[in-house]
C-alpha cells in the first residue's frame, strides 16, 4: 500500500495533505512516515463531519479578493494563487504559520505568499482553531471547552509536519480515547477492564469518546475582535485609547463623525466559509464590531437575473432592522421584474425605478409599525433602522437608502459617496 502510493491523478485533492498538492515534483507521501498521509485525510472528514459540509479550507471573499489581487499585481500564476488561498485557509485553521523562507519561488517575497499579510495568523492557539470551526459553522454556534480533546485530536491530525502528524495508530491512543484500565478478578478467572472515574482522566472541563455529554452551544473563550490601541480624530490628529473617547471628541467639536483606526487590524469576516454560491462579479464580507448587542443585519440574494444586498443598522432593538432585511427583497423584487426591460425600451424607466423604490420603502416602514405595534408589551414600540440596497441586474445598478448607512461607489483609484444620509 505504501510502496508507490496512488498516482496524482488517482487521489482527492481536497482529502490530500499539502506536501502532496504542490511542488516542482509530485510526491505521494513522506517515505519517513507515509501513514501521515491517511493521518490527514481522517482529519479532514473529521472536520467535515463536524461542520456538515465539505470543502471546509476556503477563506472568506475579502481575503481571496486582497491576496488574488495582491499577488497578481506580482505576476503570479494561477497556480501560485491556488496555493496561497490553500495556505490563508490552513493558516486561519492554525495548521500553517506564515514563514520568513528566504526561497525565490514566490512573487511576494521570502518564498511564502503568505508572509508578512495581515490576513492570516502569525501565532496558533486552541482559540484560534475555535474561532476558524466557529467561523465555518452554519448554524454559527461553534464549540465550547468539553470539546477540546476532540478538537485537540484533529489539530494533531491535520499538523502541518508530516513529522508532528499522529498516526492512526497514535491517534486510538490519544487522550479523547484514552481510559485507564485495572484488573478485577471474577470467578472465572480472568480479568475484565472497568473504567476508572473520567475526573481522574481529564482536566476540568474536558470530556472524551467515552462519556456522554451535552454540549453547550454557547462559546466559552474570548472571540472579541482583535485589540487596537489607537484611534484618531481625521481632523485634529488627536489620538485615544478608546473608540468611544475619541467619538465623542470629533462628534461635540464638530471634527468628524467618525475617528480612524489602522485598517490592518480588522477582524477576518464572520462566514469565512460561504453559505452562497460563488459569483463572478461580486462579494461580501461581515465583520463584527465592538458592540455586545447585535441590532445589524445584512440581506444578500444571488439570482440568475438579478443580485440584491441589503445592509440594516437598526437601533432601540433589533426588530426593525431583522424585519427590513427579511422583508425588503421580496417587496423589491416584485416591483423590479422587469426592470431591464424597462431600461432597454422605456425612456422614462428612471422615473419609474425611483417611483417604485420610493412606494417599497413605504410599504416596509408600515410592515415595520405593525410588527413593532405587536411586540409583547411594546417593548420595540421605538425600534428604527436605516436601510442601504443594492439591486443590479445586466442593464441597471440601483442604489437606495434611509438612514445614514453609506454606499460607496468606487472606480480605479476614486470613489463616490453614491447615497446621501437622511
Amino acid at each position: 500500500m505504501y510502496l508507490n502510493g496512488p498516482s496524482a491523478a488517482e487521489q482527492t485533492d481536497e482529502y490530500a495533505p499539502p506536501e502532496v498538492l504542490f511542488g516542482s515534483k509530485w510526491v505521494p507521501f513522506d517515505p519517513e512516515k507515509p501513514q501521515s498521509y491517511d493521518s490527514w485525510s481522517i482529519g479532514v472528514v473529521a472536520l467535515e463531519m463536524l461542520l456538515g459540509t465539505p470543502n471546509v479550507f476556503s477563506v472568506d471573499q475579502r481575503t481571496t479578493t486582497i491576496l488574488s489581487t495582491k499577488m497578481k499585481k506580482k505576476g503570479a500564476t494561477p497556480e501560485d494563487i491556488r496555493h496561497a488561498l490553500y495556505l490563508a485557509a490552513l493558516s486561519q485553521f492554525c495548521i500553517y504559520i506564515p514563514t520568513a523562507n528566504a526561497g525565490k519561488s514566490w512573487p511576494l517575497r521570502a518564498g511564502d505568499p503568505l508572509h508578512g499579510s495581515a490576513i492570516v495568523k502569525p501565532t496558533c492557539t486552541m482559540e484560534d482553531f475555535h474561532s476558524a470551526l466557529r467561523a465555518r459553522d452554519p448554524l454559527g454556534t461553534g464549540f465550547d471547552s468539553s470539546s477540546n480533546l476532540l478538537l485537540e485530536l484533529i489539530w494533531d491530525l491535520l499538523a502541518w509536519d508530516t513529522k508532528k502528524r499522529l498516526t492512526p495508530k497514535e491517534a486510538l491512543a490519544h487522550r479523547f480515547f484514552q481510559t485507564d484500565v485495572i484488573e478485577k478478578e471474577t470467578s472465572s478467572s480472568w480479568a475484565l477492564p472497568f473504567l476508572l472515574p473520567l475526573s481522574s482522566l481529564l482536566s476540568s472541563g474536558e470530556h472524551n469518546a467515552l462519556e456522554s455529554q451535552m454540549l453547550d452551544p454557547r462559546m466559552d473563550f474570548n472571540s472579541s475582535v482583535p485589540d487596537i490601541s489607537e484611534f484618531v480624530c481625521p481632523r485634529c490628529g488627536k489620538s485615544f485609547e478608546d473608540y468611544n473617547s475619541c467619538h465623542r471628541h470629533a462628534n461635540s467639536r464638530r471634527h468628524a463623525k467618525f475617528c480612524t483606526f489602522d485598517r490592518a487590524t480588522l477582524p477576518p469576516c464572520l462566514n469565512a466559509h460561504s453559505m452562497l454560491p460563488a459569483h463572478p462579479t461580486s462579494g461580501y464580507c461581515d465583520i463584527q464590531g465592538r458592540r455586545r448587542v447585535i441590532e445589524d443585519f445584512h440581506t444578500i440574494h444571488l439570482d440568475s437575473t438579478h443580485q440584491f444586498y441589503g445592509v440594516f443598522d437598526g437601533h432601540n432593538g433589533n426588530l426593525a432592522s431583522k424585519y427590513a432585511a427579511s422583508s425588503l427583497y421580496k417587496r423589491l423584487v416584485k416591483r423590479f421584474a422587469h426592470l431591464d426591460a424597462d431600461v432597454r425600451n422605456n425612456g422614462t424607466w428612471k422615473e419609474k425605478v425611483s417611483q417604485n423604490m420610493a412606494a417599497t420603502f413605504e410599504d416596509l416602514h408600515e410592515g415595520i409599525l405593525q410588527a413593532a405595534s405587536l411586540s409583547p408589551g411594546g417593548v420595540m414600540k421605538d425600534s428604527g433602522t436605516t436601510a442601504t440596497a443594492l439591486f443590479v441586474t445586466e442593464e441597471a445598478v440601483i442604489v437606495a437608502n434611509v438612514g445614514d448607512s453609506r454606499a460607496i461607489l468606487s472606480q480605479g483609484a476614486s470613489y463616490n459617496t453614491v447615497v446621501n444620509e437622511m
